[in-house]
């Protein structure tokens, strides 16, 4: 699944309930508004995220910094206001089920 807005409140639930239940959900992409870099890599470390996703594209180089300190250099970052809806693997969305605001 992807999670959108995973550092806000609603989504640090979700992330809380996904690492509660390791067996039961695989998320392979975030997304945020990239006010909060480390928090965002902090979830894509310990979810093993693909990819990460920030709506302000001047967040992208913060973002790539705190993932190689958090140990995941190897996520692939997406910036601007679309990137989210970029997540894609070969033309296909990453994930089958996409969580977050409504």
């Amino acid at each position: 699944m992807t999670l959108l807005g995973s550092t806000g409140s609603i989504g640090t639930q979700a992330v809380d309930v996904v690492t509660r239940n390791p067996d039961a959900f695989r998320v392979v992409a975030l997304s945020a508004g990239g006010a909060d870099p480390r928090a965002l890599a902090a979830q894509a470390a310990t979810l093993g995220v693909e990819t990460v996703a920030v709506a302000h594209a001047d967040a992208a180089d913060a973002v790539r910094t705190a993932l190689a300190e958090a140990g995941a250099p190897g996520v692939e970052v997406l910036a601007g206001a679309r990137a989210a809806g970029q997540q894609t693997k070969g033309g296909k969305p990453r994930a089958d089920v996409t969580k977050g605001k409504d």
